[in-house]
């Protein structure tokens, strides 16, 4: 190798920001938006989420 490796960028922000809602002023989303995003997509993201902790755990490992 020459010093140079794969990067990659993962973004996750689908999910609720903070635990009370009350205590701060979002004005890009609402908490409805995203509780209901999370009620729909949970249990694929998670499977998702799953599979890419395992495919960097193993490239580590290399």
């Amino acid at each position: 190798m020459c010093g140079i490796e794969e990067s990659s960028i993962y973004i996750c922000v689908k999910y609720v920001s903070f635990r009370s809602y009350s205590k701060y002023v979002v004005e890009v989303f609402s908490e409805e938006e995203k509780r209901a995003y999370r009620a729909k997509h949970w249990p694929d993201d998670v499977g998702q989420a799953y599979s890419l902790a395992r495919e960097i755990a193993l490239k580590e490992r290399i």
